[in-house]
Formats: C-alpha cells, structure tokens, sequence
C-alpha cells in the first residue's frame, strides 16, 4: 500500500487501484483509513492521478466530499477518468501551471456471451451518467452537456478546467511529473503524454524503472534463462547416460527375443534347453 498519508497531507499519486497496479496505487479503504487518522480538521489533498477503477473513484470522491471539516484538492500533475471524479470533492479546486484535467466515460472489459456484454453496457452508461451529474454539480452545467464532452474524451489545461468550472484556481507554482501511467490507453490522450509513457515504457500497472534497476532486472531474467538452459541439459544427459546404461544391461543379459529369461540351471551344468524340462515327470 502507498503511503498517502504524509506531514498532515494526503497524497495520491498513482492509479485508483489495489497493490498489483504497483507501489503507488491507492484504494477507497485507504483513503477512508487515512480520514480517520486525520481527524476533523481541514484536510489538504495532493493529486496527481491518471484514473483507475470507477467504483473507488465514485467511494472516494464520496469519503471526501463528506469529510465535515473541508478538503482543498490540489492538482499537482493530472487529474483524469476517476482522478478527475476524486478532485470534484474538493470545496476547493486548485491547479498547479501545466497541469491537466480529464473527462471520459467509464470503461470495462467484459467476458461472456452476447447477454453478458449487454449488461455491462447498460452497467457503464448508467456509470457514466453517474459521473456526469457530479461533474455537472461542480460545474454548475447541464448533465446532458456534460455527458457529451464526456463521450468526446475532453483534455483540459489547467485554465480551461477553470473557465468550464471545475477548478476554483490556478496557482502559478509548476506541475510536478504526470504519474506513470501508460496514456496510450486513452483514445484522445496529448502526443506529450503518449511519447513521455512510451519514451518510459509505462505500461499500466508498472512503476517505472531506474537505469539501474532495469539492467538488474535484464541480468536477473538472463540468470534465470542460463539457469533453465543447464538445467535442460543437465536432464538431457541424465537420459542419454540412463539409455546407454539400459542398452548395455539388456545386450551383457543375452536376452532371447522373446523377452523371457531362460529359466536358470536344474541339476545339469549346461542347463535345460526347454521348459519341457521343469514339467513334473
């Protein structure tokens, strides 16, 4: 778990999403945790969020809002999908120069038959329409209109989000780094943001890596690969050594090529010649 609770701050910087997501992920739970640590007291959030899952951004934009003391969000890199719900909670909304604000519909991946893909549908219209009237509220706009900007994906700078209403200030300190996030996941994302994910290689879910970090990753994965290459061949050999021992017993046995062994010696030195021979007399 993220820690998102420092010097009387919270801070969420990372994807709406439990731990698989990496070090920075953050969920409902922890957000509530934090609130109860916090006490009544006005309560300063530090967004930088690229979005996540839909359902935990809807509880925390509602364990925010409900927070009696105040929240002031101040959106220090980006605010997009269910960050950009978790920054309406703010009674007041503040972006850092050079920041972003997005807007979109929810999405969902569905497994299943014709009937299971028409009600995650339905599920994520409805989702959406959930959005926008929370939007709309912040905004002091139609939900209709608001629905349609959604439909259409729609980037803001920091001063449009304030112009359209859904910041109350844009503070002049500058942004800090927009959280790793792969962004050619969203449709209508800024080239800056795609060539700064791939120059990276952000890949949803994944922290980035350190120089150093990346080349002890590739030498751990080469130890691995040269540890199962000699452990195949180390079996390989076992088998030709067991072959070659099995070839040389069966041809030192004088098997007949029946595969039965002859039935050993009954009185005679030579040995009988046939099984007649063991027959009662």
């Amino acid at each position: 778990m993220a820690d998102i609770y420092q010097n009387g701050e919270m801070i969420l910087h990372g994807p709406v999403a439990g731990d698989f997501f990496g070090p920075n992920a953050f969920t409902s739970h922890d957000v509530i945790g934090v609130l109860a640590q916090h006490g009544s007291k006005p309560l300063t959030v530090r967004l930088n969020c690229p979005g996540g899952d839909a359902f935990d951004g809807i509880g925390i934009y509602n364990a925010l809002a409900r927070h009696k003391a105040g929240v002031t969000v101040v959106v220090e890199g980006l605010a997009a999908s269910a960050g950009s719900l978790i920054a309406m909670a703010g009674s007041e909304i503040i972006m850092c120069a050079g920041t972003m604000m997005m807007l979109h519909e929810a999405h969902g991946v569905t497994v299943g038959p014709a009937s299971a893909q028409l009600k995650q549908a339905e599920l994520l219209d409805r989702l959406s329409g959930e959005y926008a009237s929370i939007y709309a509220a912040r905004a002091g706009a139609a939900p209709d209109a608001v629905r349609a900007s959604m439909k259409d994906e729609i980037w803001f700078t920091a001063e449009e989000a304030l112009e359209a209403g859904y910041a109350t200030k844009v503070d002049k300190a500058k942004a800090k780094s927009f959280a790793a996030f792969d962004y050619r996941a969203y449709a209508k994302a800024p080239e800056a943001l795609k060539a700064l994910a791939l120059k990276n290689n952000w890949t949803a879910g994944e922290k980035p890596l350190s120089a150093s970090a990346e080349k002890d990753r590739a030498d751990t994965l080469q130890a691995e690969l040269d540890a199962l290459k000699a452990s195949s061949q180390a079996e390989k050999d076992r088998q030709t050594q067991a072959s070659a021992y099995e070839a040389s017993r069966l041809a030192a046995a004088h098997l007949p090529m029946s595969g039965l062994a002859q039935p050993g010696n009954r009185g005679s030195r030579s040995g009988p010649t046939t099984w007649n021979d063991f027959l009662p007399k």
